[in-house]
């Protein structure tokens, strides 16, 4: 049975922690939206510390604003409770993935994997640490969106909930966790994803030992075999002492987007996209033929063809090259903003401004800052234009490529009296 949450309607439970239990669910008098609500757990009233977990659960998320990182809307506060409001993507949680297809093959191992490391490193960067990753708190959508939930583990670390082989060897003897911790659990994370199990299972009274002492099985033999470089990163994220590990996220995130370029071409959300097609819950989405090379074998015919290819495939080039310009040139002009697919994907422009302002992209206003998601914009030049009441406007041209994401910050010059953004009610903030 369905049950209330101020003005919001809560459906199934999506992940659960100490505190806090995240729910499916929309707002009674609203627009239909998905949302996903963390709120506290019945009963437990909302403590000074738990209230400033949330808060700084909430502030880390609009501060960031992070593509692999739940969208924040609103919050919901009352005398006995207080909740977070987030955006439903509507994927699947890791550990139900993989309850289905039990193991996954390397490409969509690596690209979830790497973009849960590239969604640590900005906490890391932020001064905080994850430190509870586990297969409940990473999700994965049918178009190959990774996200990263859990992120009140950042103020409350509870061993107790996390699978035992995914502890880290210090956690275990009750060190705090740091950056190295996340590198560690990360590495069993994508152990599991591989093998289809954990790094050190053993009966239940065993695992801690093993985590503590043993090095972890070895990756079973797949088909096709796994690069020797995804062997050695999991291996040394897996090291029981920290200081042998990567040193950072972002050293890791560097040898996980190496070794997928190494032998794939394909995006990575198309790659991420296969977990769940794998497990019966969405198809995969479509992506063209990798291309594969073979040496061509002796003779007088084939040393012919090779020049003669080469050639002719130069020629397909320029003329593919230029169809494709005054294609583009004709859809740009028709519907600049209009879905490109897999082949021509569109870029991504995370906007921030001080104190606040309206963003205009091509003259089209957008939204008022803080803005959660960043902005998807096809491939080519665009200005944004950032205005404020209190300030004269900013503008900057920029010009991406496809698949490219970079940063808009921007202090607006204010000449008179800031005009703050409408500040929440103290029960509840409006979801937009």
């Amino acid at each position: 049975m369905s049950r209330m949450l101020g003005d919001y309607l809560l459906g199934d439970v999506v992940e659960e922690d100490t505190h806090t239990i995240t729910y499916r669910g929309e707002r009674r008098a609203g627009d239909g939206r998905a949302l996903l609500i963390k709120a506290l757990k019945p009963g437990l009233r909302p403590s000074r510390r738990l209230r400033q977990s949330l808060q700084q659960e909430w502030d880390l998320l609009v501060r960031l604003a992070h593509p692999h990182l739940p969208t924040a809307l609103g919050r919901y506060r009352s005398k006995t409770t207080m909740a977070l409001v987030f955006v439903d993507h509507g994927g699947y949680r890791l550990h139900h993935i993989l309850r289905q297809a039990v193991v996954l093959d390397a490409g969509p191992a690596v690209a979830i994997a790497l973009a849960v490391a590239e969604a640590l490193a900005a906490i890391h960067r932020s001064g905080g640490v994850h430190g509870q990753l586990s297969l409940s708190n990473v999700e994965v959508t049918a178009s190959g969106q990774v996200f990263l939930h859990g992120l009140g583990a950042i103020t409350h670390h509870d061993e107790s909930l996390a699978s035992p082989d995914g502890l880290a060897p210090e956690q275990l003897v009750g060190q705090p966790p740091d950056p190295r911790t996340d590198v560690f659990m990360l590495g069993a994370l994508l152990y599991r994803m591989l093998a289809g199990r954990g790094p050190f299972d053993a009966a239940a009274s065993g695992v801690g030992q093993r985590v503590r002492r043993d090095a972890p099985a070895p990756l079973p033999d797949k088909t096709p075999p796994l690069a020797p470089s995804l062997r050695t990163i999991v291996s040394r994220c897996l090291t029981k002492r920290p200081s042998e590990r990567f040193h950072d996220m972002n050293s890791l995130v560097g040898a996980l987007d190496h070794d997928l370029r190494s032998w794939s071409s394909l995006p990575r959300d198309v790659l991420a996209s296969r977990a769940p097609a794998k497990a019966g819950l969405s198809e995969a989405l479509a992506a063209p033929l990798e291309v594969v090379t073979t040496k061509p074998t002796g003779g007088v015919l084939p040393r012919l063809q090779k020049p003669l290819l080469l050639g002719v495939g130069a020629a397909l080039v320029v003329v593919a090259g230029w169809s494709l310009w005054r294609l583009s040139q004709h859809d740009r002009a028709a519907a600049p903003f209009a879905a490109r697919g897999i082949v021509d994907r569109p870029a991504h422009v995370r906007v921030l401004a001080e104190p606040w302002a309206e963003v205009f992209l091509d003259g089209q206003s957008i939204d008022v800052t803080p803005i959660g998601q960043p902005i998807a914009v096809p491939p080519g030049k665009h200005t944004f234009v950032f205005k404020h009441p209190n300030a004269s406007d900013e503008q900057r041209s920029i010009e991406v490529v496809a698949g490219q994401t970079i940063l808009l910050d921007i202090k607006m010059q204010v000449v008179r009296p800031v005009v703050s953004a409408p500040p929440p009610p103290d029960s509840e903030d409006a979801t937009p």
